[in-house]
C-alpha cells in the first residue's frame, strides 16, 4: 500500500529521476553539492583544476545528467533529497531480423548469456537497466553483446572511442550474424557528430546498427552523441 503522504507529491516535485541510462537532476546550478561533482570530477595536472568527466549539464534548463548506475542512496544525500522517481521508458523498436549463425561454445557463454538476457538462474534481474558482463580476454564478449542483442530483437547502438574498435564490432556483426553491410550504420568523424548533435543529419534507412566512433572524446560528449542520435532514430 502507497503512503498517502506519498500520494501527494506530484511528478513534477521529484527532483532526482531515473531513466534507463541516465539519473537526471532538475534545478541543479554547478557548484551545489561537491560532493557529487567529484564523483565525476577529474584532475588535470597541467592546469591543477578539477574537471567534470561522464555527466552532462544543461545549462539552458539547469538539468544535470549523470549515469544511471550511480548509488542513487549517495545522491539523495549529497542533494538532502528524500525522494525519485522513475520515469518509464517509452518502448524500444522491435526488429525480427537479427539471426545468429552459431550458438555459445561452451557452458561460460551459457551462462553469460543467461545473466545477460535475464534468463535462468538470472530472472530476478531480467529488468535490470544496466549490466556489467566480465570475462577473460578471448572468452566472446562480443559475442555475447551480439547475441543479447539478437535475443531482445531490438535496434541497438553500440558506442567505441577508436575506428579500430568501429571496424572490429562491425566485422563481427557480419562474421555472427546474418545481416549484411546495408543492416549496419557506421558514423565516424567530428564533422558528422557535430551534425547529429545540431540534428542536421540525414536519417538514414538502417535496419538494425548504429556505430559512432569518435576518438579522443569525452564520456559526456559520448552519452550526449548516444542519447540524441536515439531519439532521433527512435531507438
Amino acid at each position: 500500500m502507497v503512503p498517502p503522504y506519498f500520494l501527494e507529491i506530484e511528478m513534477n516535485d521529484f527532483r532526482i529521476k531515473c531513466t534507463n541510462s541516465a539519473i537526471i537532476i532538475d534545478n541543479y546550478n554547478l557548484g551545489e553539492s561537491l560532493k557529487l561533482e567529484h564523483m565525476f570530477s577529474k584532475y588535470d595536472p597541467i592546469t591543477h583544476k578539477y574537471s567534470l568527466e561522464a555527466v552532462y549539464y544543461d545549462e539552458e534548463n539547469k538539468r544535470l545528467y549523470i549515469p544511471g548506475g550511480t548509488d542513487l542512496y549517495r545522491i539523495k544525500k549529497y542533494l538532502n533529497e528524500t525522494y525519485y522517481t522513475r520515469l518509464s521508458p517509452e518502448p524500444y523498436e522491435k526488429t525480427t531480423t537479427i539471426k545468429m549463425k552459431y550458438g555459445p561454445r561452451d557452458q561460460e557463454q551459457i551462462q553469460a548469456l543467461s545473466f545477460m538476457c535475464g534468463i535462468n538462474d538470472y530472472e530476478d534481474i531480467q529488468n535490470a537497466n544496466q549490466k556489467m558482463l566480465s570475462l577473460t580476454t578471448g572468452k566472446g564478449k562480443t559475442y555475447c553483446s551480439i547475441a543479447t542483442i539478437g535475443f531482445f530483437q531490438v535496434k541497438s547502438i553500440i558506442i567505441t572511442d577508436s575506428n579500430t574498435l568501429l571496424t572490429q564490432w562491425k566485422d563481427n556483426i557480419l562474421e555472427y550474424t546474418h545481416l549484411t553491410e546495408s543492416d549496419i550504420f557506421s558514423i565516424n568523424g567530428s564533422d558528422l557528430c557535430n551534425m547529429i548533435l545540431n540534428g542536421s543529419s540525414k536519417k538514414q534507412k538502417m535496419q538494425v546498427y548504429i556505430f559512432v566512433a569518435m576518438e579522443h572524446c569525452d564520456l559526456s560528449v559520448q552519452d550526449m552523441v548516444g542519447r540524441n542520435y536515439m531519439n532521433y532514430l527512435n531507438i
